[in-house]
C-alpha cells in the first residue's frame, strides 16, 4: 500500500511495477518465484480491512522506522495537488444563499422537538434563490427546466 500511496498506482498498475522490479518485490516480500497477486485481490483486501487497520500498520511502520533511526522529524511534507472539483467562488449573494439554507435546515430540526420554539418562521430559501438569480441576471432553476422543454 505504501508504494500504492507513494507513487500514486491503481491496483492493476502496482501489481504490474511490483512484478517487474527486484527491489519492489523484495520489500513486499514477494519472493521471485511465486506469482503477483490479482489486482482485484488487493482490491478486495483494502474494502475488507478498511482504513481504519491501514492506518494502524502505517503507524506500527513509522514507530519502527522512528526507533530504528530511520525516519527523523525534522521536516513536515504536505502534499499540496490541487484537485478539480465542482465549487462556487464564494460572492456575497451565494453566501447569503447558503447561510439561508443552512439557518433554515436547523430551524425545521428544531420545529420536529419544539414547533413552539420556532412559531414564525418563515422559509425564505426559494426567495433567496430568486433574488440572487435576479442579481447576476442568471436563470433560475426553475425557469432552466422551463426553457429547456420548450416549445
Amino acid at each position: 500500500m505504501y508504494l500504492k500511496h507513494r507513487y500514486g498506482f491503481g491496483f492493476e498498475t502496482l501489481v504490474k511495477e511490483v512484478g517487474d522490479s527486484i527491489t519492489w518485490r523484495m520489500f513486499c516480500r514477494i519472493p521471485l518465484d511465486e506469482k503477483m497477486p490479482d489486482p482485484t485481490t488487493l482490491m478486495k483486501a483494502c474494502k475488507r480491512y478498511g482504513d481504519e487497520v491501514i492506518k494502524q500498520l502505517n503507524d506500527i511502520l513509522v514507530l519502527k522506522l522512528k526507533e530504528e533511526g530511520t525516519l527523523k522529524h525534522r521536516k513536515l511534507r504536505v502534499d499540496t495537488t490541487v484537485v478539480e472539483s465542482e465549487i462556487h467562488h464564494p460572492t456575497d449573494a451565494t453566501l447569503l444563499q447558503d447561510g439561508v439554507k443552512v439557518i433554515t435546515n436547523i430551524v425545521q430540526k428544531i420545529k420536529r422537538f419544539a414547533s413552539h420554539a420556532v412559531e414564525g418562521f418563515e422559509d425564505r430559501r426559494k426567495r433567496i434563490i430568486r433574488k440572487g438569480c435576479s442579481t447576476y441576471q442568471l436563470p433560475c432553476q426553475g425557469e432552466k427546466e422551463s426553457e429547456e422543454s420548450g416549445p
